[in-house]
């Protein structure tokens, strides 16, 4: 690995450590919700090619090694959990232990994309987070954020992995206003996973047991590569899904 920059001071976070174990590039999940990502680009909603990227929250690197592999480019990454950054693989990218509000000067205006996967839904004042991010942001780049939707999901697991909120588009929607960005493009995915989310949130109605691990974890390995051909299956057959366990959605910021 590359060594860290610190920015900051390293700081806990509302993640479960323990998730960052599981959460590799061969995850169903994952592998999921990079589809979808790339469904975008298909799009023609993000074009990665020879852009300044920037992932904020990136945990072990795992999106990291996507957008490398997939794009070919070298995105920066930053987080505050220290467990988490020295898991990070990749070696050319810089590596940022940084809190964003602390709104380092060399950042300010650097990158052309700034990715939040799944962090948001952790952070109580998720609109100020949101334009504190866009400081890092070029006027007229783009940012995309993948969420954990519909609060009727909303289960022991969310709380376990520190989840505040499920989003909906009319939920982004309202709190698009208050924040510095133009045109709003929103996608449901995973519509099979909408219905096992649901399941999960029963099962944790009769126990209490290793939440992280059995709501996150596949079964076998069987399970896990069925659903990595869902995943695969789903983002090429529907363009924009009507229903989904997440939301991705990407805007510019305004000039």
């Amino acid at each position: 690995m590359g060594e860290i920059k610190y920015l900051s001071e390293a700081e806990p976070v509302s993640m479960a450590d323990a998730w960052f174990d599981m959460a590799t590039s061969d995850h169903f999940w994952m592998i999921w919700r990079f589809e979808r990502l790339k469904t975008m680009v298909r799009q023609k909603l993000i074009d990665f090619s020879s852009k300044k990227v920037f992932e904020i929250g990136c945990g072990s690197g795992t999106v990291l090694e996507q957008v490398s592999k997939n794009f070919g480019v070298n995105p920066d990454g930053c987080d505050l959990n220290d467990f988490a950054l020295k898991k990070i693989k990749i070696k050319d990218q810089n590596i940022y232990c940084y809190n964003i509000y602390d709104q380092e000067s060399t950042l300010e205006n650097k990158y052309d994309i700034i990715i939040l996967f799944d962090v948001i839904e952790h952070i109580e004042e998720d609109v100020n987070f949101v334009n504190s991010c866009l400081f890092h942001l070029k006027p007229g780049g783009k940012c995309i954020i993948n969420v954990p939707a519909y609060m009727h999901l909303f289960s022991k697991y969310d709380k376990a992995v520190g989840h505040v909120r499920r989003y909906s588009k009319s939920m982004v929607t309202e709190k698009f206003s208050q924040i510095n960005g133009d045109n709003l493009t929103m996608q449901y995915w995973g519509v099979t996973l909408y219905f096992l989310a649901i399941a999960r949130k029963i099962m944790y109605l009769f126990t209490n047991k290793n939440i992280v691990s059995k709501g996150f974890e596949p079964p076998s390995k069987l399970f896990n590569s069925i659903l990595s051909f869902l995943a695969k299956a789903e983002n090429k057959l529907l363009r924009s899904p009507w229903i989904g366990s997440s939301l991705m959605f990407v805007f510019d910021k305004k000039n």
